[in-house]
């Protein structure tokens, strides 16, 4: 079964980007606020895990428990 990741309320979609933003800069990650979502490749990349921009469907279930 697909995981939604729909916000329930719309509106709210800054305030939960400012959210991101601030918890990634806490720990230590270089955040662009423009896009807080890209701190997603950083963690990745420091896991080991080769996950890039676009389609990612081929990566192992191996690949991804790192």
């Amino acid at each position: 079964m697909a995981k939604k990741n729909k916000i329930l309320v719309p509106s709210a979609r800054g305030e939960l980007d400012k959210l991101k933003s601030r918890v990634m800069k806490e720990q230590g990650y270089n955040v662009d606020t423009s896009n807080p979502n890209d701190v997603k490749y950083e963690i990745a990349n420091e896991l080991g895990i080769p996950l890039n921009k676009g389609y990612n469907g081929k990566l192992t279930a191996e690949q991804l428990e790192k």
